[in-house]
């Protein structure tokens, strides 16, 4: 019987080079040594910093290439939630309200998990949304659209930094212009 939790420290090249499974979770934390993860069937990148995060019985690879540093925590799902009684291979069905903790797990293939880079950070790790594929014109609207944004945050902090006469005056101004009041 495996015991509910285990850590250890991987140095160098990993001992299992084939994809395999097992039948508890297993979070790697990679220190040093650039390498990439595949998880299902998506392969993602796993750079220094990187955390990989693997359900039960879900077939993964994670190869430690020569001169690589990893963390390595195995545990059970007895550990994660006791109270939890599932079938593991049914995990993935489990709503997120009803067991948070699962999300990582269940989201590794989308996204990359890395630790928080701001060193004394109370953060445990920041989450890089995937790259997308975006077409030109998606790319053009989100460009105009963090241009007015931007604006919009600047003419406020000016606007904020005046006095209350001013403000009042660009209030008169902007409603006499928008058709109410004014002659």
């Amino acid at each position: 019987m495996r015991p509910d939790f285990g850590i250890h420290h991987d140095k160098g090249a990993t001992r299992i080079e084939q994809a395999h499974r097992h039948e508890y979770f297993q979070v790697q934390l990679n220190l040093s040594g650039v390498t990439h993860q595949t998880i299902g069937s998506t392969t993602r990148p796993l750079p220094p910093g990187g955390l990989s995060f693997v359900l039960p019985y879900r077939v993964h690879r994670v190869p430690h290439p020569p001169g690589s540093r990893f963390y390595v925590i195995n545990f059970s799902q007895r550990f994660l939630r006791p109270d939890l009684e599932m079938d593991p291979l049914d995990l993935e069905d489990v709503p997120l309200d009803r067991a948070p903790e699962l999300a990582p797990f269940l989201f590794q293939e989308f996204m990359d998990f890395r630790e928080a880079s701001r060193p004394g950070s109370d953060e445990v790790a920041a989450i890089e949304p995937p790259p997308t594929r975006t077409t030109p014109e998606e790319a053009i609207e989100a460009a105009h659209l963090g241009i007015r944004e931007q604006l919009a945050a600047e003419l406020l902090a000016r606007i904020l930094s005046c006095s209350p006469t001013f403000f009042e005056q660009v209030v008169v101004e902007l409603l006499v212009k928008m058709g109410y009041g004014g002659s």
